[in-house]
C-alpha cells in the first residue's frame, strides 16, 4: 500500500497501484491509520518500519477485504499487525543466533564482544533491573510475563496455563509492559 498524503488524509492506493475509490472504505482507512501506528509503535518498532507494518496491514485488508466483515475489519488490521511485528522479531532473533553459532562453529569471536567481562557484568546488572522491575508488577502480569517471555512459551499456551481468555492474557501483556520500560528508565537515570 502506498502512502499518499493529501489535505483530506490518505488515500487508499492497492497493490496493484488503482486508488481505491470507496468512500466507507476510504473513511475506515483514514479512521483507522493512526491508531494503528500508535498500536505498532507502542510495541517498540522505529517510526519507519511501523510505516512499514501499517501499509502492510492496510494492504493484506485490502487484499482480503471481501472475507473479512466490516465490523471484523479493525480487530483484523490490529491482529495482522501484531503478528506482522512479532514475525519481523523473531526474524532478527534467529539472524542473531544464526550469527552467533558461526561465531562459535568458526572459533572467531563475535563482533558484538559479548565474551568481555564488562559486557558479561553490564548484562547481569540489567537482567537483575528487569528481574525487580518484574517483581513490583502485580502478581498475575507477573506470571504472564515470565511465561511468555522468560519461559517462552506461547500466549495461547500461557492463556491455558493461567486459565484465562487469551484477550485477557493480552491485556495483562500490553499494561506490563510500559510499567516495566518506565521503571527501567527511571531506575537507569538514579544511577551515575
Amino acid at each position: 500500500m502506498t502512502e499518499l498524503r493529501e489535505a483530506k488524509g490518505y488515500r487508499v492506493v492497492t497493490a496493484n497501484g488503482t486508488t481505491d475509490d470507496d468512500p466507507k472504505y476510504q473513511e475506515f482507512c483514514e479512521k483507522h491509520w493512526l491508531a494503528l501506528q500508535r498500536f505498532v509503535l507502542a510495541m517498540g518498532v522505529k517510526r519507519r518500519e511501523a510505516d512499514d507494518v501499517v501499509q502492510h496491514c492496510f494492504l493484506v485488508l485490502c487484499a482480503r477485504r471481501d472475507a473479512v466483515p466490516p465490523g471484523k475489519r479493525r480487530s483484523f488490521l490490529f491482529s495482522v499487525a501484531a503478528r506482522t511485528v512479532m514475525a519481523h522479531r523473531r526474524k532478527h532473533l534467529l539472524e542473531d543466533l544464526r550469527r552467533r553459532q558461526a561465531h562459535q562453529r568458526s572459533g572467531s569471536r563475535p563482533t558484538r564482544h559479548d565474551d568481555c567481562p564488562a559486557n558479561r557484568l553490564v548484562q547481569k546488572e540489567q537482567a537483575d533491573s528487569l528481574e525487580q522491575a518484574v517483581a513490583q508488577l502485580p502478581p498475575r502480569m507477573q506470571q504472564a510475563i515470565r511465561l511468555v517471555y522468560f519461559e517462552d512459551r506461547s500466549r495461547a499456551e500461557t492463556a491455558g496455563a493461567m486459565n484465562i481468555p487469551l484477550r485477557t492474557l493480552y491485556k495483562y501483556i500490553q499494561r506490563a509492559l510500559p510499567r516495566l520500560r518506565s521503571t527501567l528508565e527511571s531506575g537507569s537515570e538514579e544511577r551515575p
